[in-house]
């Protein structure tokens, strides 16, 4: 009995000690600061400090029609070539053309969206991708226009000028407020399409004529080196030899 006592004493003991330590391990851990680990991400790239705001809007273009007009003014037209030329580029979705339900000048009316669809046509923009509708008729002794209109993607850029810090003093070793603010200003104002912000563009088919003539010339054993002599005739390979 009694070797029994002591083996359970030695036991004790053991679990003792193990306590002990994950006591003073739990009071270590008490110590430690989380506040790095709680904190939120903070944006550091230009575009993740500054993203590029893109909405979307309609884009529209009035067209008069006068009383014995024989066909559009060559300012209107310039400003209908420019509107298509938009919408090829930036547009999304129909390009809506939008007319008088009653025309006070039918005739006149008839030649201008004649003369409008001929235009379309020459833009490249194909028929199935105009949709037509009415608007009630103006009041008496206006002009009822004809309007083309279509939905596009507008960037807005975003706000710059934050020097709210000194630039010569970085202690932290993390850009300045306004780093990087400036490009994303210039790119949302020169972007063509804003709608590539959002969803990039296909690839175009790839050209093929140069890798075909490569392959057909090593697979009958011949260079595949592009063909300089040309040029050395020509006397470029010669510029600073003289």
């Amino acid at each position: 009995m009694k070797y029994i006592k002591t083996i359970m004493t030695g036991r004790s003991a053991t679990t003792a000690a193990i306590l002990a330590s994950a006591l003073a391990l739990s009071g270590c851990m008490t110590d430690m600061d989380y506040s790095d680990v709680a904190s939120p991400y903070a944006p550091v790239t230009p575009t993740e400090r500054y993203p590029i705001a893109v909405t979307d809007t309609r884009v529209s273009v009035e067209i008069p029609v006068h009383r014995n007009m024989s066909r559009l003014s060559a300012d209107v037209r310039a400003d209908v070539q420019r509107f298509l030329a938009q919408y090829r580029s930036s547009g999304t979705g129909q390009l809506v053309l939008v007319k008088p339900k009653r025309a006070r000048h039918r005739t006149s009316m008839a030649v201008a969206i004649s003369e409008l669809q001929t235009m379309i046509s020459s833009a490249g923009i194909n028929s199935h991708a105009v949709a037509y509708t009415n608007y009630p008729k103006g009041a008496a002794g206006t002009t009822a226009p004809i309007t083309l209109s279509f939905e596009s993607f507008v960037a807005i850029p975003p706000e710059c000028g934050d020097w709210s810090k000194n630039m010569a003093v970085t202690y932290d070793n993390t850009p300045h407020p306004n780093f990087g603010c400036t490009m994303q200003h210039n790119l949302a104002v020169m972007v063509a399409n804003p709608n590539d912000l959002i969803t990039p563009r296909a690839m175009t088919p790839k050209h093929t004529g140069r890798r075909d003539v490569v392959i057909e010339q090593y697979r009958v054993g011949a260079g595949t080196e592009a063909d300089t002599s040309a040029a050395s005739d020509n006397g470029i390979s010669e510029v600073g030899n003289e």
